[in-house]
């Protein structure tokens, strides 16, 4: 790779793009760690060429703005520039390039703009002279004991400005929405995962309900990956379900190769809501595609998740998804502590031990109710639920919580008329007692 000019606003961002791109769409695998740790320490320069990455970012950034052939061949050819005059690069690297090269060509002009400007760049369109404002980012690229290296970054809630979109729930109309959150509904960028013993219906009851979202709002985009059935499978499964025949569907049995790209493509449209089956079935296709291992092919897939939650897509979207999850013989959970953290909630259909009767549950929920059964049932008509025991299972909870916080407040205001209160271990102590000790202590 030819030596990088700190002088040369262009090659500076070129290298950034590059490396952008690469970490995107082929991580680690494909950049040998000389060309990453490179790139790195430019994004990640100080503050003596700030001014130059900031109008490299612009100028590069308005180019690729226009969006025009022009900007889409040049990109290509420095890239394959870059990566031919690079000597230690394998075949496989080269390789690699090759594929994103066919992947960019086969971008509309919109798409390439909106994916591949710079996502760390502000544009003033009403001030043609501005220069982009880069953001810093609290990443470094290298690990460090140097505490001066850290950029932590603290936020005010009451500060943050977010989509109002954002808590406007997503109905079915069926009673399902009254378990999914507080507000009745998915909410946008939510990702939900849903676990289950074999057979018991998991893709029926969330296909079905996929179908009603998608026939309540038209306003709404709904998708269905399927990485487990093909179109074939799928049509006689679909018998059942009369108004899943409008849902748009993603086979990833169709692609043999460059499963990740379509993917991604398909992702860009923009949607609503996004229903996988199953989000282990879909990690192996990429796993085998990328060449990556399991854990970085997860990695890899949750961060498309993300950052279709965080609205980066086409459409603006805060895309939520659902998807489910394969579990291990005895029952629990397979994923790892990042998915785990990048999870709402988990919701979990499981047959009853006493009754044999299926039943569904959130083990864990951050915008609605957790481990309350909604028993349900698959008939020719749809999924019917059992409403009115669910009822009488919420009522008896907020009636507990009641007398729990009522049990509290009587317990508090019993310690306050006797000088009674709690230490950190939650152990009642007599206040005036450990005062007349402190005293005796201090008298000697």
């Amino acid at each position: 790779m030819e030596k990088c000019n700190s002088n040369d606003p262009s090659s500076l961002n070129l290298n950034s793009i590059i490396f952008k791109i690469f970490s995107k769409i082929f991580p680690e695998k494909f950049c040998s760690p000389r060309f990453f740790s490179y790139i790195s320490n430019i994004i990640t320069n100080d503050n003596k060429n700030s001014k130059i990455m900031t109008d490299a970012t612009y100028a590069f950034g308005k180019k690729i703005k226009r969006s025009s052939v022009e900007d889409k061949t040049e990109l290509v050819e420095k890239i394959v520039a870059r990566a031919n005059d690079e000597s230690s690069r394998s075949v496989g690297e080269r390789t690699a390039v090759k594929r994103y090269v066919k992947y960019i060509n086969s971008m509309t002009d919109e798409e390439f703009a909106h994916y591949y400007s710079p996502e760390d760049s502000v544009y003033f369109e009403n001030e043609p002279d501005a220069r982009a404002k880069t953001k810093k980012t609290n990443k470094p690229s290298e690990m460090t004991n140097n505490l001066d290296d850290i950029e932590v970054k603290l936020v005010k809630m009451k500060d943050q400005n977010f989509d109002p979109k954002l808590f406007i729930p997503i109905k079915s109309g069926t009673y399902i929405d009254e378990i999914i959150s507080n507000k009745g509904g998915i909410m946008p960028a939510t990702n939900t995962i849903v676990l289950g013993d074999p057979g018991i219906g998991k893709t029926t009851v969330l296909l079905d309900l996929l179908s009603h979202i998608n026939k309540t709002n038209p306003d709404k985009k709904c998708l269905f990956i399927s990485g487990e059935m093909n179109s074939i499978d799928l049509a006689e499964y679909m018998e059942r379900l009369p108004l899943a025949d409008e849902l748009d569907i993603f086979f990833t049995m169709d692609y043999e190769s460059n499963c990740h790209l379509a993917l991604m493509k398909v992702l860009q449209q923009g949607w609503d809501i996004v229903l996988i089956d199953s989000f282990d079935e879909v990690k192996e296709s990429l796993n085998e595609d990328l060449g990556l291992s399991g854990t970085k092919a997860e990695k890899w897939f949750i961060d498309l998740m993300v950052d279709h939650n965080l609205a980066k897509n086409l459409l603006n979207k805060h895309t939520a998804f659902m998807a489910i999850q394969q579990v291990t013989k005895g029952g629990k959970f397979v994923g790892s502590n990042k998915l785990k953290h990048n999870t709402t909630a988990m919701l979990e259909m499981r047959y009853d031990k006493s009754t044999g009767n299926p039943k569904m549950y959130y083990t864990k929920n951050r915008r609605g109710n957790t481990n309350i059964d909604l028993f349900f049932d698959i008939t020719s008509n749809g999924i019917e639920y059992d409403t009115l025991r669910y009822s009488r299972e919420l009522d008896f909870l907020n009636k507990s919580k009641m007398e729990e916080r009522s049990a509290e407040e009587e317990q508090e205001e019993f310690a306050s008329i006797f000088g009674i209160q709690q230490d950190e271990n939650g152990e009642w102590i007599d206040t005036e007692k450990k005062i007349e000790e402190a005293e005796e202590v201090a008298a000697q």
